[in-house]
């Protein structure tokens, strides 16, 4: 049995009350009501349709205005020196034979620097990704530097590709 106290804030009517609330019972049926109760937690995890809804009515953020066809979710291709903001964005291929998004960097890529993470990530790092969303299938688009704008044409792979 485990016995607990703790202060729990309620709002009413645009005033905060606090009561003492008592837990009596086993560990796992405490942490089972908490999970129920998630605003009378500050600290407790949210979900993440939660910090979807929140961002997506946060102006700063990528999914304020998505423009992509796939959602926000959707694992893509990049490089671990993308990610950190080492390597400004200069390439992006959306592939034909699964509709996958690759990001690289205007250096080389190799596949041990490889990383797979959510869209909306590479998005927030690079917000002119965003003039890529219309980018079909097949296609691929370049830029020699983060200020010029992006050049797109049909991606043909090396013939002695994989």
């Amino acid at each position: 049995m485990v016995l607990r106290r703790e202060t729990v804030f309620q709002p009413f009517n645009a005033s905060i009350q606090t009561s003492t609330v008592i837990f009596l019972g086993t560990k796992a049926s405490t942490l089972t009501w908490r999970s129920r109760q998630p605003f009378l937690f500050p600290h407790s995890l949210s979900s993440r349709v939660e910090e979807d809804f929140w961002a997506a009515n946060d102006s700063k953020s990528s999914l304020h205005d998505w423009k992509f066809f796939d959602p926000l979710h959707t694992g893509v291709f990049t490089t671990k020196r993308v990610i950190s903001g080492d390597d400004p964005i200069a390439r992006v291929f959306h592939d034909v034979e699964d509709g996958a998004w690759q990001f690289h960097g205007q250096d080389e890529s190799k596949s041990e620097d490889m990383t797979y993470v959510c869209l909306h990530h590479v998005v927030d790092k690079d917000p002119t990704i965003k003039h890529l969303a219309d980018l079909p299938v097949g296609w691929c688009a370049w830029r020699d530097k983060v200020t010029t704008p992006w050049t797109r044409e049909v991606y043909a792979p090396d013939a002695g590709g994989s």
